[in-house]
C-alpha cells in the first residue's frame, strides 16, 4: 500500500489484496492442508479453521475462466475474473 504524501491518496497493491484474502480465509489457529489443481497458472491454498469452516483461496493471473472447486465433498463452479483472487468458504 502506498500513500501519496501530497494528496494523501491511498493505492492498494496486489500484495495488499492477496494478504486480505489469505487473512480472511485462514483464521487464528487454522491449519493449511494440501490442495492441488490441474489447471495451468491457477493457484490455490486451502485452510481448515478451528470453528469447522473450510476455505480455499484461488488465484488466477490469466484470462477469465470457469473452474470447479471440490472440497470436503462439496463442489462449486465459479467464474474467475481475469487477474483475480477468489475466496470460497463453507462448513
Amino acid at each position: 500500500m502506498t500513500i501519496d504524501s501530497q494528496t494523501k491518496e491511498i493505492t492498494r497493491s496486489g500484495q495488499y489484496w492477496s494478504f486480505a484474502h489469505y487473512s480472511r480465509a485462514g483464521r487464528r489457529g487454522a491449519r493449511r492442508f494440501d490442495s492441488h489443481t490441474n489447471l495451468e497458472n491457477v493457484s490455490n491454498v486451502a485452510f481448515a479453521n478451528p470453528d469447522g469452516t473450510k476455505a480455499v483461496v484461488v488465484g488466477n493471473p490469466g484470462a477469465e475462466r470457469q473452474v470447479r472447486v471440490l472440497l470436503a465433498g462439496k463442489m462449486a463452479q465459479v467464474t474467475l475474473p481475469a487477474d483475480s483472487l477468489l475466496t470460497l468458504s463453507w462448513r
